[in-house]
């Protein structure tokens, strides 16, 4: 007899939507720091974000690169090596988040 809980495949499952939705919600933290900085005159240090920045789509790039990598670390993290890279993912923009924070001056 299993037991619900811990080791349930439901419980992965949820974990992946857990660190997905929390990559996004860090993420959207990184935009707002990032406009924060823009309007201080830091600049985007991420080439590909810097370029979408100079042509005025800082926001709708940044919103559909962190959705779609949040929705991949959701997927993947019941698969195979998907919980190791769910974690690389949340713990680096925990690191992004960080930085910003420190730039600032706020940390």
């Amino acid at each position: 007899m299993e037991r619900e809980g811990v080791f349930s495949p439901a419980h992965w499952r949820s974990g992946g939507m857990v660190i997905g939705a929390c990559y996004v919600m860090l993420g959207l933290a990184d935009m707002a720091l990032s406009s924060v900085a823009f309007i201080a005159g830091i600049p985007e240090v991420n080439p590909f974000l810097a370029w979408l920045a100079a042509r005025g789509l800082f926001v709708p790039g940044k919103l559909l690169l962190t959705l779609t990598v949040g929705a991949a670390v959701a997927w993947l993290y019941s698969r195979r090596g998907g919980r190791a890279v769910g974690w690389v993912a949340l713990l680096t923009m925990v690191g992004v988040d960080v930085y910003h924070l420190w730039g600032l001056g706020w940390l």
